[in-house]
Order: structure tokens, then C-alpha cells, then sequence
């Protein structure tokens, strides 16, 4: 049976600014998805820990800066924004879409997985999906 591509993150374990296999965050996780599968370079940025709750927008401050637009259906690779806090409606954790419209890869404390965002306490936390725009 042919391994799919994604299987190799599964069970990465979690990293506060991990970008490689050693340890992972939730950004660092798309960044190495995106250099080992798709063959593209995604620019990193320094953000401390807790940053959504203290006002901070760093993910959609930077993803047109990145290159990245918001589109309404996601297809695969595209980004998810999610914010875990409902009180600052801040998207502060991303994730891969790999199976549209509702698997996406994540990296979490647990180590990353598989998650389904039709599951309703992903689903309403979803800030929107974002796609590389490659000129």
C-alpha cells in the first residue's frame, strides 16, 4: 500500500518554534510540510509565547506579507486558521488541510495529528483558510 505524503508528521513531537522533525509548532509544522512536500520556502517570523492573548494578530498580520490569501473553500496544502481562545476570537494556531474540506494536519502538545474540522468544536473556531499565492 503507497504511504500517503502527510503520514511522516504524524507524531512529530510539539516544540515552541520547532521547524523540523526534532519538535514542531503550529507553524513550524506547515513550514516543513510545505519545504519537504511542495518544494516552497515559508518565511518564518519570531512570536513569544501567549501572543493572541495579549492582542497580538501575528497570523493574519503577516500572511499577505507571506504571500498568502484568504479563499472560501480550501483545497489541499491550504491553510487553516483557528482560534483556540473564543474570547479573543484571535486566530492563533494554523493547520495543513489535507483531505478538503475537512482534514487537516495539526501540531499540538500531544504531538501532531489528524484532525477533523467538520467536528464542532473545530468547525466554529475556524477563522478562515488561506492559500499560497506563488507568482
Amino acid at each position: 500500500m503507497k504511504k500517503k505524503s502527510y503520514e511522516k508528521y504524524i507524531g512529530l513531537p510539539f516544540k515552541h518554534h520547532g521547524r523540523d522533525v526534532n519538535g514542531i509548532d503550529c507553524w513550524g509544522l506547515p513550514m516543513l510540510y510545505y519545504k519537504e512536500v511542495l518544494g516552497v520556502e515559508l518565511q518564518d517570523w519570531w512570536y513569544e509565547t501567549d501572543w493572541s492573548k495579549k492582542g497580538e494578530n501575528y497570523f493574519v498580520d503577516n500572511y499577505k506579507d507571506f504571500h498568502f490569501e484568504r479563499v472560501d473553500s480550501p483545497t489541499k496544502h491550504d491553510i487553516a486558521l483557528i482560534f483556540t481562545d473564543i474570547k479573543t476570537k484571535i486566530p492563533n494556531h494554523a493547520m495543513v488541510i489535507i483531505e478538503p474540506p475537512n482534514l487537516a494536519l495539526t501540531a499540538a502538545s500531544r504531538g501532531s495529528h489528524l484532525i477533523d474540522l467538520n467536528n464542532n468544536v473545530w468547525k466554529r473556531r475556524i477563522e478562515g483558510f488561506y492559500r499560497l499565492c506563488q507568482d
